[in-house]
């Protein structure tokens, strides 16, 4: 069996576990949280909502590195990061990139996309950040729409948020696990 740079331990049954120590974890969350926020800030808003395939990849790494709520983690560092940035958006910010990074990790447990020895399947993965940000997208787009109404309802927009969330949420999961497949060994 090759080593994977994880450390054993037990979980709260005594099964052995895999995992990050508490310090890689923090110090990865961070750094992905700011990856994401720096991604997010020469774009305008609402313009930076198209361009989320940063965004994807990071959480679906940190998901599949961190484990429990790593997605999320990562998704609340950044989106605390934008929130200072962007005060006038605040708890939608904030909001929004909980509720990603939360689906994110909901879905790679629900789908079980990765193993505890460390292998992950590539479809559930990709399906996992697929139906994430697909989710996300319309979540965020029809509470703006719908129930704030701080835009205008067009049928043509929600399909392409659907459509465009899921072909992103699709390559972000490819690109996740080409990357998880060249450091599982390191992390």
């Amino acid at each position: 069996m090759e080593p994977t740079g994880l450390k054993t331990r037990e979980d709260k049954e005594g099964a052995p576990t895999r995992g990050v120590s508490s310090i890689r974890r923090v110090a990865l969350a961070s750094m992905f949280g700011v990856i994401i926020f720096l991604s997010k800030i020469f774009v305008p808003t609402p313009f930076d909502k198209m361009v989320i395939l940063p965004q994807a990849v990071l959480l679906t790494l940190s998901s599949l590195i961190l484990y429990r709520l790593g997605g999320t983690s990562s998704a609340t560092v950044g989106g605390l990061l934008t929130t200072i940035w962007r005060p006038s958006f605040a708890p939608f910010s904030l909001l929004f990139a909980i509720l990603y990074g939360v689906l994110i990790d909901l879905f790679v447990a629900l789908f079980r996309s990765r193993s505890p020895a460390g292998d992950v399947s590539v479809k559930r993965v990709v399906l996992a950040a697929s139906l994430a940000t697909m989710v996300t997208g319309f979540i965020s787009y029809s509470l703006t729409v719908y129930v704030l109404a701080m835009m205008p309802a067009n049928l043509i927009v929600d399909a392409a948020i659907l459509v465009g969330g899921f072909a992103n949420g699709f390559v972000a999961g490819l690109i996740a696990v080409f990357i998880w497949k060249r450091i599982k060994k390191i992390v």
